[in-house]
């Protein structure tokens, strides 16, 4: 737990209101797993979570994953609260195959955003 508050508080990138709005644009304002729709109104199953793709608590400290630490495009996906909650920090790809039952699309779908945020990194 110590290892999470540290990277946490080392995460310099935060996902700006821009690439929140982003994402909502490319997600069609719909949870990324279960495709609810989502509200911005707290304390409701699909209140809008700003999800960790790769939770911090997955990441080594030699992980490749270094670039997608905290709250970053990157590592990033809009979730409804209950499966934010639900995947908690299992690894994302198996959480989806025992939750998802359109497994392959859903992950096809956050691959296809992760190239495109990637890109508008270079622009």
């Amino acid at each position: 737990m110590a290892k999470r508050k540290y990277r946490q508080a080392k995460a310099i990138d935060e996902v700006k209101q821009a690439d929140i709005q982003f994402m909502l644009n490319y997600f069609d304002n719909k949870c990324v797993y279960c495709n609810v729709s989502l509200t911005r109104k707290e304390g409701y199953g699909n209140s809008i979570h700003i999800d960790h793709f790769h939770s911090l608590s997955e990441q080594d400290e030699e992980d490749e994953l270094q670039i997608l630490e905290g709250l970053t495009l990157q590592n990033t996906v809009p979730s409804c609260r209950d499966c934010n909650l639900a995947k908690s920090d299992i690894n994302p790809e198996v959480w989806i195959r025992s939750y998802c039952p359109n497994a392959d699309e859903v992950i096809e779908r956050i691959e296809n955003y992760f190239a495109l945020a990637k890109e508008s990194l270079f622009l």
